[in-house]
């Protein structure tokens, strides 16, 4: 068995047995106002006319859409939380494979992809009767193919990636962060002409708004509604201080939730990128800033929506766990307890959370 085989097979089993507990001890006891809206309108949509058909929870039509196709066979909870799992898995794959094809390290790969799966806003709201994994999905895999799709450009591959970012915008809005890494990307990092870096960058476009106009347009068809209406809607009606429903002290502590205790790794790893100075890594490493940022356009900048920096950070941390310790001869044994602490810091600031979250929550608005 090959190095990249082993650390993927072990990978998947962490991550297998990591979603085990999530689904086990707190899925069940988690209570996000957005879930019951999207249940609501899956039982709408599949039959259920006494149930309240939410226009905003339909405007990303296909988890509501599949989770209809799937109500006859199992409650409208389980088809959110089974799309989740899928997505779970196929995002600890596109996580491995995209460390793994911007550091050339599989052990890196594998400690990302455990860093990434054990995540507080994972553990806390991915694997929920939500709709948030399926946009770090798409996401992941669009970045993951855009890198290294662009060793040999050519325009059907931006098409591709355009396409697959639009179907991931009809799960998710975050996929909206999309276009700015592939803008910033194409001009930062290939290496060719400036009239073929517009070509690549209007076929993706071309191909991104295509499914999103599409589905616009049947969803304001249909229920008089529109992703631009809910964004002006939410945007002018919930802001506070500044532009935000949250105050400064509330964003920072929802940043800080992203990566915990592994903001240390992400310090190290930004540290050793600049030590480094690999011209191809930090290219890429730069067309994500913009786009790890987009939260900020959102009014209510919590942690789930922060989670788009995911890919940066977790390139970033990946690098970091490695190198702190890596010419100590108990270096692997340093790693492991690091990466289990890790993980116990964001096992216990889910539980603490669902005990204590709305107590406090009246203290952090």
């Amino acid at each position: 068995m090959t190095i990249f085989k082993k650390y993927l097979l072990l990978t998947f089993f962490v991550a297998f047995l990591n979603l085990l507990i999530i689904l086990f001890f707190f899925v069940p006891r988690l209570n996000a106002t957005d879930s019951a809206q999207y249940i609501s309108t899956i039982l709408h949509l599949s039959g259920d006319h006494s149930e309240t058909l939410y226009p905003f929870r339909v405007i990303n039509p296909l988890p509501v859409l599949i989770g209809a196709i799937l109500s006859p066979f199992m409650s409208a909870s389980a088809t959110l939380i089974l799309q989740n799992i899928f997505f779970y898995f196929g995002s600890v794959l596109v996580i491995f494979l995209l460390i793994n094809s911007v550091y050339k390290n599989e052990k890196q790969a594998f400690y990302g992809a455990i860093l990434f799966s054990t995540a507080y806003p994972v553990m806390a709201y991915g694997l929920s009767p939500l709709t948030d994994f399926s946009g770090w999905f798409f996401y992941i895999l669009c970045i993951y193919l855009t890198v290294r799709f662009f060793k040999k450009p050519i325009l059907r591959k931006s098409f591709l990636i355009g396409l697959l970012g639009g179907i991931g915008m009809l799960f998710k809005e975050n996929l909206a962060a999309l276009p700015i890494f592939f803008f910033v990307f194409v001009f930062v990092c290939a290496n060719f002409s400036l009239r073929n870096k517009v070509r690549h960058i209007c076929v993706f476009l071309l191909a991104f708004f295509l499914p999103v106009i599409t589905s616009e347009v049947m969803i304001y068809h249909f229920f008089s509604y529109s992703m631009i209406q809910w964004y002006l809607n939410v945007s002018l009606t919930h802001g506070n201080s500044f532009i935000y429903a949250y105050s400064p002290l509330r964003i920072v502590i929802e940043i800080a939730r992203v990566f915990s205790f592994g903001w240390i790794f992400f310090l190290a790893g930004l540290i050793r990128e600049i030590r480094t100075k690999d011209k191809n890594r930090t290219k890429i490493l730069i067309s994500l800033i913009l786009p790890s940022l987009s939260f900020f356009l959102w009014a209510f900048p919590h942690n789930r929506i922060a989670f788009i920096s995911a890919p940066l950070i977790i390139l970033l941390g990946s690098f970091g766990f490695i190198e702190l310790f890596k010419n100590n001869k108990y270096s692997r044994y340093i790693e492991i307890t690091l990466l289990f602490f890790y993980i116990f810091i964001n096992y216990f600031l889910v539980e603490f959370l669902l005990k204590y979250g709305d107590a406090l929550r009246i203290y952090f608005k």
